[in-house]
């Protein structure tokens, strides 16, 4: 029967498997207990005090990198500009999760990149790489991006979505001179 956090419910085995553990794959997040003994037919399984866990896949920052990844907004921050190939070095997919990582351009990871959280072929999650400075989405941080912020101060152009984030270099949530002061330094 279907079973909700905290609560208890059957575990239907069939009595021809002997690979129950390997079977008990569910979408329920965090501990069920049992403490019962279930039987099929010949089968006879005795759990006391066993716990069950189901592994929820989630994107989590590598330990001692400065990555934000901020899942209510979709946006994954804290990456280096112009990092080639992967992302493995910043990130990674709690099991059993994997990550599926569409590079901007040419194989290269900048603002715009977007990363997927599949489970089984399934996308669960979709994440956008924002790099600080990077505002073109080129994956690099350089002239071109200082005259994107300079049109945004001087001439009041507007960014948008990602390349705005990229763009706010000060955290103080407006896209300004002090922003392109910060990039220049």
């Amino acid at each position: 029967e279907d079973v909700e956090k905290d609560t208890s419910g059957v575990i239907v085995v069939p009595s021809d498997s002997t690979l129950f553990y390997r079977q008990m794959i569910t979408d329920i997040e965090g501990e069920i207990t049992f403490d019962k003994i279930v039987q099929c037919e010949d089968l006879q399984f005795s759990f006391t005090n066993a716990t069950v866990s189901c592994p929820t896949p989630e994107i989590l920052a590598v330990e001692g990198k400065d990555v934000i990844i901020d899942n209510e907004n979709g946006i994954i921050r804290g990456i280096d500009p112009g990092v080639v190939d992967n992302l493995d070095e910043y990130i990674y997919a709690k099991a059993p999760g994997e990550l599926v990582v569409k590079a901007s351009q040419d194989n290269r990871m900048g603002t715009g990149t977007v990363v997927e959280l599949v489970l089984r072929g399934e996308v669960l999650e979709t994440y956008t790489v924002v790099v600080a400075g990077d505002v073109n989405g080129d994956c690099l941080v350089d002239a071109t991006d200082y005259v994107w912020l300079d049109l945004a101060e001087t001439y009041d152009v507007s960014l948008e979505g990602v390349s705005a984030l990229a763009a706010e270099l000060t955290g103080d949530g407006v896209v300004d001179v002090s922003d392109k002061i910060a990039l220049d330094s």
